[in-house]
């Protein structure tokens, strides 16, 4: 007896769902992606679904046609990038340095002043053609990147969607809390101010993101409604170009990776406490081992340390085999160089600051170390190469777990619309 044949499946006549039309503000060119903030908005870039959304990409650069050719063939959510240079003429860098140079005395006395990060990102000129983009425009949702985007952006009916890729605020007062009197005193005005800022900017966003559930309660703790927070991881894939270290010229049994050059002070106390104490401690241990800095400000000669200009590419640094090092001391937010790193196949050591904002799987594919020795005993634990691929491959599977992004561009795109409707 032959099976009835099948039903056909009853048409969908709905009409398809128009796309959202984002208009995406951000404080530096998203490519390319040579530091943390950068690689975020990169990913998210490329997480979007461009049959869904449609975004207008707007920031404090200088037009280059070639350059916006680059973007949206890397970008192809992107469907028109606006470049607005920050500061056109010597007499506006000269004007926003007195401005700095004020609000920096007023911040010694009050913490009510404009926080000196939120000024730099003043740029009348951004706002201009800001301006002009929403009086020609009709966009959905406006994505801001980071609070200090929100600076040159003027008011609006458009909901807002804020990403904000840490808690500044927690950076100023763990940057307060290791420093001794009376800069302890003046970076907690700081702080202060910072606060107030933040929330203040937070206020006009229908609502904000963090990318760790530590920066949701963090910015609960400024005062933000519960319902207005949400937590959306860094989207990452699981794999990004692998060269390994033969093919990059990286020496060392086992070869180290350093990233240098950060202007955050509190980065440049970590690369230099690491180098000075950690680094003697495991090369006494690891008579092999070298370590391998990139764009590192202080390049005196070291015993078995090389020195390597900053990357234009990361996969020059972060290569398959190798050990990355993240002394970070105060923190916010999430090391996007480790998330990079695991899709890389590179295994991490980093101090309990680096670590902070980790997913629990991806905590548990690094190994911590806070002291000199604890430095030299998990590089003794990765010294052995299958031992570097194993906690390479757990990283992996964390951002399997946790960092998809084909999930987590679906979760963006959820917030948009109902950010829309």
């Amino acid at each position: 007896m032959n099976s009835p044949a099948p039903e056909a499946p009853t048409p969908d006549l709905r009409p398809p769902e128009p796309r959202v039309r984002v208009l995406w503000v951000t404080t530096k060119c998203p490519w390319p992606a040579i530091d943390g903030g950068r690689l975020l908005v990169a990913q998210t870039l490329q997480a979007l679904d461009p049959e869904a959304i449609d975004v207008t990409l707007v920031g404090p650069w200088a037009p280059d046609a070639a350059q916006e050719r680059v973007l949206r063939d890397i970008f192809p959510v992107v469907s028109r990038i606006v470049a607005a240079t920050a500061h056109p003429t010597k007499l506006g860098e000269l004007a926003l340095g007195a401005r700095i140079a004020a609000h920096c005395a007023a911040s010694m006395f009050t913490a009510r002043a404009m926080p000196v990060t939120a000024l730099k990102h003043q740029h009348p000129a951004l706002s201009a053609r800001l301006a002009e983009l929403l009086d020609a425009s009709c966009f959905d949702v406006i994505h801001v990147e980071q609070p200090h985007a929100m600076g040159p952006l003027p008011a609006t009916n458009i909901p807002i969607v804020l990403r904000a890729q840490n808690v500044e605020t927690d950076l100023w007062r763990r940057y307060a809390a290791a420093l001794p009197w009376p800069q302890r005193f003046l970076v907690n005005r700081q702080a202060r101010a910072v606060a107030r800022w933040e929330q203040a900017v937070a206020v006009r966003a229908r609502s904000v993101l963090a990318i760790s559930e530590e920066d949701r309660l963090g910015f609960e703790r400024l005062g933000l409604d519960p319902e207005q927070l949400e937590w959306l991881p860094p989207p990452v894939p699981q794999h990004l170009e692998r060269p390994s270290a033969s093919q990059t010229g990286l020496s060392g049994a086992p070869p180290l990776v350093l990233f240098g050059g950060s202007s955050w002070r509190p980065n440049q106390i970590g690369e230099r406490a690491f180098i000075d104490l950690a680094w003697p401690a495991i090369s006494q241990r690891h008579p092999g081992a070298v370590l391998n800095t990139f764009g590192l400000s202080d390049r005196r000669p070291r015993p078995k340390t090389l020195h390597h200009s900053a990357p234009n590419d990361s996969s020059q640094a972060l290569v398959e085999g190798t050990i990355l090092v993240v002394p970070a001391t105060v923190t916010s937010g999430v090391r996007m160089k480790i998330l990079e790193a695991f899709a890389r196949g590179v295994c991490v050591i980093t101090s309990d600051a680096g670590a902070r904002g980790l997913s629990t799987t991806a905590r548990q594919a690094i190994a911590i170390a806070q002291t000199p020795g604890q430095w030299a005993d998990a590089v003794a634990e990765l010294a052995p190469l299958e031992a570097r691929k194993e906690r390479a491959e757990a990283g992996r599977l964390a951002l399997a777990v946790d960092h998809d992004p084909v999930i987590v561009g679906g979760l963006l795109l959820s917030c948009y619309q109902t950010a829309r409707n």
